[in-house]
């Protein structure tokens, strides 16, 4: 029901001019997004030169004979043993099988041993 005093709008749209500006949008809206994407790239700051390393190697559970080491993942983290620090390398060689027959390579490396977490309110 249309009441006396409501006035009556003219509309009428350019569907060129509205898919220009849509698109003008969209464009930009994609290079915003772009452009403040960051990817994590891991630590940027090296562990001081000074600190003593102690070096963990953890080699798989399975029997890795006849397999060929094919790099290792190392993960340095800093330690602390009350009244020193030192860095902590853990070392996990990673091995690949033979190829098999259907041309797949099977890498083998063993899992990482858990680390203490801070509690969920520090985060």
């Amino acid at each position: 029901m249309i009441c006396s005093t409501q006035y009556a709008l003219e509309f009428s749209v350019d569907t060129d001019q509205v898919a220009a500006a849509v698109e003008e949008a969209r464009t930009k809206v994609e290079y915003d997004r772009k452009k403040t994407s960051k990817k994590h790239v891991g630590r940027t700051i090296d562990f001081p030169d000074h600190l003593p390393v102690r070096e963990t190697v953890i080699e798989p559970e399975e029997d890795t004979t006849g397999m060929t080491c094919i790099g290792r993942e190392v993960t340095k983290e800093l330690e602390l043993i009350p009244s020193s620090l030192y860095v902590n390398h853990i070392i996990r060689p990673k091995y690949a099988q033979a190829e098999a027959e259907d041309g797949s390579v099977r890498i083998v490396i063993a899992p990482m041993p858990k680390r203490p977490q801070a509690p969920a309110s520090y985060s």
